[in-house]
């Protein structure tokens, strides 16, 4: 089987894969630039749902800057990934413990946006055939094994593996399942 790495510096069409990947994005009737905007703006709108209180406005507030026409919606990618990391509105553990639960619905809905509403994305996974598709990260084997979204291939022992979650790459694999 052969392996697909997509990022956002890919040129040969597979960046649409990425967050990244400038394109209108409707979740929730909300209205975003990107994946990414979509991913971070609905990370704080998902875990406003569990508060009832002060924190449940601070969260949605900073969560629909993200949208189209708001404060972070025109910036770099990079930037907005900061945004809604270490230099946003930080999360505490139980917020972050309840944006895990609900970070993979989300991101899948991100992705059945894009490829039923952008004709490159669905070309690009039509064309993918039956390879694998990882999202990789430029970190070592022992901080990529930490992390969910990203992973990498390696043959370990004659076999080939993905270390790290690669939950991105499983996410695009199981919509493209769902095409044939």
């Amino acid at each position: 089987m052969n392996v697909l790495n997509f990022t956002s510096r890919n040129k040969n069409g597979l960046e649409v894969f990425s967050n990244f990947y400038k394109g209108e994005i409707k979740i929730n009737n909300n209205l975003y630039s990107c994946g990414e905007n979509a991913f971070h703006g609905e990370k704080y709108l998902y875990i406003s749902k569990f508060k009832n209180n002060e924190r449940k406005k601070e969260l949605e507030e900073y969560g629909k800057k993200f949208q189209i026409g708001e404060e972070f919606s025109n910036l770099d990618p990079v930037l907005i990934k900061k945004k809604g990391g270490k230099n946003g509105l930080v999360l505490n553990e139980d917020e972050l413990e309840v944006w895990y639960k609900g970070s993979k619905s989300v991101q899948n809905k991100i992705c059945i946006e894009k490829l039923e509403n952008d004709d490159k994305v669905r070309e690009e996974l039509i064309k993918s055939g039956d390879k694998l598709l990882v999202h990789p990260s430029r970190v070592n084997d022992d901080k990529i094994r930490k992390l969910l979204w990203n992973g990498r291939a390696k043959i370990i022992n004659d076999k080939l593996e993905i270390i790290g979650g690669n939950k991105l790459g499983e996410i695009w694999m199981e919509l493209r399942s769902k095409l044939k």
